[in-house]
């Protein structure tokens, strides 16, 4: 790769689909940009610089407003956490309204110019960007020293190059005298100059090293005691004083004192270029040297002369290469006597360091990138050496004029370049190319984040830096399988106290993660989250291992937190729709998994998500379409058929349900829950036999689950074999104490055999063990009914409804035991609800007949005994019977043909129809009706009697006679005579 992107070409002053490019190799013939403030020169060379990290070209850069130390921020997603440290609020705006902004602009302009995700990340993990201020600890600190090393072979360059050694000699000079004195007054001290350069010669010449404080305070003893006698023509105190010789020791003296003894802190540039040559292949070195926080030119100038001659030092031990080695960035040249390469008359060190890179850099692949927006104050001669030049909008004409004069000294036609300067907008800029060529193009958006940074955000940033270095150092251990030294390091920079805590504890909570030290890494989290909020990894690690230990509640508080910022992320959707399906919250589950099958149809456990949540809510055509969705998808996961059994055994389609749990089976022998389906389905069909058998091989499965025992010994009780299935249950309980269910139907089974005291006690421990359960405080209250503790059932009863306010069942045991108790307000009170609850309750519909019937109330009682759903023949004998007294005589025959048809051999029934047919005067059915009695009993003394009478009525008095005769031969005693 040698292409450098810079943007997209524009035609008629619009954007086309035109790449603008440039070759990595037009570096080393120096490139100048510039443009007035707002015109985006800064952003493009920081897109210079990123094309040339991207390209393995490594990069050293002069910060002189803060801005240009921005590339050190660690973007490597388009997400809120990216940019969430960085963002200030102000002018009224929230910082998520900023943040929102942020991200749109990003995902909007790397669409526009076809930057991928990918393509951010490979960016910034290719980087290795390093941050150095002078005189200040705000980052790493710059060590630097008024004096530098002399090049290698230095007795061999005074014989080929005699100007560059002496040229670095007087910048060397130069720049001890405007450290002792002034710049201004440089002119005021051309002997001091002078003398100070004969040393250093003589220094050098003895290989004697001069760098740092130990070099100053060689320099001064030589100042002190000159080695040499004269100088030319002149001796040594003719050329200069004594005087002028100790007040020059006196000002040197002064660097070594107070707030100057700063300048010799920290890492020397020296030390920075070497670390260049000797950095991780992967990654691509960005030297940023920030000088926002130096005051004054003098101290800027100074800075810059040390890096640029430093850099020439270092690139004469290279090998002359037209291949770039080294960008050397300038943002901004300045202007007048305060500029970096200011035009005749003015000079500064800085010029001369900068001329002999720009003149002698290219043999040695060294580049130099010069941007100003004073395009009038700067030396063009210098810059015929920068063979490319952008261009941006320039406001004034003599900016214009400047510009186009320095463009035609490359004997280029501008054509209508001065109307494109004059009218183009940000990020529009012309490039000349070092073929003479000229375009027009709009600079392409940044894969960093461009800010200005201030104090506070250096104070994060070197956090952040330190920690990526002890990570990379960390990574290499987990390369490596060096775990435990991993933590070891971590633990001991924790320790140490001077790094941002959150960021060295996060990845020690990765490491105890790989160590699967669960509740470690969770604390670990926990105690992050407690001193700040937090970015996506963190939660989501938490998330992650909360899942996966089941604690749904905690995982769901941390995916909403998630989700607060980044609402789209398809990860969390579909982790808290799984959650929520796990608590049981299954219309927020339906909804974000319906959200998450929008975006990804081709995650199976996505539809089963849904499948499981339209079952729970009862729509189990949908519920099958979506279970099916995911059988396409994954048709070899045992679960999804596991719950398309439970669907259809809904739907009550048993044959589907069956082979979907023979299809669980199929895919894992294993399957315990298909087993248990299975048993429960021959169990439905009372296929004991299989139901067992089935549930044998899901015991066999695992041991320790007590549900297939539960099941098991459920089966034992339905086939009336109590003794097996409480056998069962006591394995249950002693495999489980705490499982309520089995000590709940032992209770059951003791009460069938009348063993009340034992099954009281189980009953009262299973209720300890559920106290919300409804059930077993109704059977604990039928146990106390049947005992005659009426008091404690009623409290037992009342503890049900506690559980269950609505329950039917509750209410009837209560008016059970009113009416043992005799108390009619009682038994009316809680009739009264039972009929709200359930208006067609038998229990309730009886007592009040009963209670009406006693009260005279007939109509009402007929009313109530009518409703009754019931098999029980009294019902129909008390509906006939008041039907009779309220002398509506068909519905009472209607009452005791449904009795007759049911007991056909009952003769109480018929001799009650013909007594109801007499009234009606419909003699022959009465006689009937004692037809079928005699057939049933022919001495049955009622019906005779009923004869008699009915022949009697019709005038038959033989026949009446016949039945008299029978009558009282039978016993019974006739009240009259024929």
């Amino acid at each position: 790769m040698n292409k450098m992107y810079l943007g997209k070409r524009l035609k008629s002053g619009k954007v086309c689909d035109t790449i603008q490019e440039m070759s990595s190799y037009d570096l080393t013939t120096h490139v100048f940009v510039c443009g007035s403030t707002g015109s985006g020169k800064t952003i493009l060379g920081k897109i210079l610089i990123e094309e040339a990290a991207r390209n393995k070209i490594p990069s050293i850069i002069i910060d002189l407003k803060g801005d240009l130390s921005s590339l050190a921020i660690p973007v490597k997603k388009v997400n809120f956490f990216s940019f969430e440290k960085w963002i200030e609020s102000r002018s009224g705006q929230s910082k998520n309204e900023i943040l929102r902004k942020i991200l749109f602009q990003y995902q909007k302009n790397f669409e526009d110019f076809d930057i991928s995700a990918s393509d951010l990340e490979d960016f910034r993990n290719g980087l290795d960007v390093k941050l150095y201020t002078p005189k200040s600890s705000i980052t790493d600190t710059l060590s630097l020293s008024p004096l530098t090393s002399p090049p290698e072979h230095l007795a061999k360059l005074f014989k080929t190059e005699p100007e560059q050694v002496l040229k670095l000699i007087n910048t060397n000079a130069k720049n001890l005298i405007s450290k002792c004195f002034s710049t201004d007054k440089m002119d005021d001290y051309k002997i001091e100059l002078v003398f100070l350069e004969e040393s250093i010669k003589y220094l050098w010449s003895n290989k004697i090293q001069l760098v740092g404080r130990e070099g100053i305070l060689e320099l001064i003893k030589i100042v002190k005691n000159p080695p040499f006698k004269s100088f030319a023509g002149l001796l040594l105190d003719e050329f200069i004083s004594v005087e002028k010789r100790k007040e020059l020791a006196r000002q040197l003296n002064v660097l070594l004192l107070g707030s100057n003894l700063l300048w010799f802190k920290g890492k020397p540039i020296k030390k920075i270029l070497e670390e260049i040559e000797n950095c991780d292949p992967e990654k691509t070195p960005v030297i940023i040297f920030n000088l926002s926080f130096l005051d004054h030119f003098d101290e800027k100038n100074f800075v810059l002369t040390n890096i640029a001659n430093e850099i020439s030092i270092w690139m004469r031990k290279k090998v002359s290469s037209g291949d770039p080695k080294l960008v050397f960035y300038l943002d901004e040249i300045g202007a007048g006597s305060t500029s970096f390469y200011p035009a005749e008359p003015y000079s500064t060190s800085s010029k001369e360091a900068i001329n002999v890179l720009l003149r002698q850099g290219r043999a040695f692949g060294i580049c130099c990138i010069l941007s100003t927006q004073n395009p009038g104050d700067i030396d063009y001669t210098g810059l015929t050496n920068c063979h490319t030049w952008f261009i941006g909008k320039l406001q004034t004409k003599e900016d214009r004029d400047k510009i186009l004069q320095g463009i035609a000294s490359f004997h280029i036609a501008s054509g209508g370049l001065e109307n494109f300067l004059k009218t183009t907008r940000t990020g529009d800029f012309a490039v000349k190319t070092k073929f003479g060529d000229i375009f027009e193009f709009k600079e392409r958006w940044l894969m960093s984040y461009h800010k200005v940074m201030g104090e506070r955000d250096f104070t994060i940033l070197k956090n952040i830096l330190n920690v990526e270095r002890i990570m990379e150092k960390v990574n290499l251990f987990v390369k490596n399988d060096k775990i435990d030294e991993a933590e070891k390091l971590l633990t001991e920079k924790l320790e140490e106290g001077i790094y941002e805590n959150s960021y060295i504890l996060f990845e020690l909570a990765k490491i105890q993660k790989i160590k699967k030290n669960y509740d470690v890494t969770l604390k670990i989290l926990n105690k992050i989250l407690a001193m700040e909020e937090g970015d996506y990894t963190i939660w989501k690690m938490k998330a992650e291992l909360e899942i996966a230990s089941e604690d749904f509640v905690s995982a769901e508080k941390s995916i909403d937190r998630l989700l607060l910022f980044v609402p789209y992320d398809l990860w969390a959707v579909s982790n808290l729709a799984y959650c929520s399906l796990k608590l049981d919250k299954f219309e927020k589950a339906l909804g974000m998994a319906e959200k998450a099958t929008k975006v990804d149809q081709k995650n199976s456990s996505l539809f089963h998500v849904v499948a499981s949540c339209e079952k729970a809510l009862g729509d189990f055509i949908k519920a099958v379409e979506a279970v099916n969705s995911a059988i396409d998808l994954e048709p070899e996961i045992p679960e999804y058929h596991l719950t398309k059994a439970a669907i259809y055994l809904n739907l009550e389609e048993v044959e589907i349900a069956t082979d979907s749990y023979m299809r669980a089976t199929e895919l894992d022998p294993k399957c315990y829950d298909g087993f248990l389906g299975l048993a429960k389905i021959c169990s439905q069909v009372e296929n004991w036999n299989d139901a067992i058998e089935n549930i044998q091989k899901a015991i066999k499965i695992d041991t320790e689950r007590v549900e297939a025992f539960l099941q098991l010994g459920m089966i034992y009780y339905k086939k009336s074999d109590s003794d097996k299935a409480a056998e069962i249950f006591t394995k249950v309980v002693e495999m489980s104490p705490e499982s309520h269910e089995a000590i709940y139907h032992s209770a059951v089974i003791y009460m069938e055999k009348k063993e009340f005291p034992k099954a009281n006690e189980m009953l009262k421990r299973a209720i300890e063990l559920d106290p919300d359960s409804a059930v077993y405080q109704m059977t604990r209250t039928n146990l106390l009914i049947v005992q005659g503790d009426f008091d404690e059932a009623l409290n037992c009863a009342n503890s049900a409804l506690e559980a269950d306010p609505d329950s039917e069942n509750a209410h009837v045991l209560k008016a059970k035991i009113f009416v043992a108790q005799n108390d009619a307000d009682g038994i009316n009170s809680e009739i009264e609800k039972i009929l709200q609850i359930n208006p067609f309750n038998n229990f309730a519909l009886l007592k009040n007949g009963e209670t009406a019937e006693k009260d005279g109330n007939l109509q009402l009682a007929l009313n109530s005994f009518k409703n009754i759903k019931s098999k029980d023949l009294s019902i129909w004998v008390k509906i006939g019977d008041l039907n009779v007294e309220l002398e509506d005589y068909y519905s009472a025959i209607i009452a005791y043909d449904h009795l007759t048809d049911s007991v056909p051999e009952n003769v109480d029934f018929w001799l009650k129809k013909a007594e109801i047919f007499i009234k009606m005067e419909k003699l022959d059915k009465a006689l009937d009706c004692c037809d079928s009695v005699k057939n049933l009993d022919e001495n049955n003394v009622k019906s005779w009697e009923i004869m008699m009478n009915v022949f009697t009525q019709m005038g038959e008095y033989n026949k009446a006679k016949y039945c008299q005769d029978k009558f009282e031969e039978l016993g019974g005693e006739v009240k009259y005579e024929f």
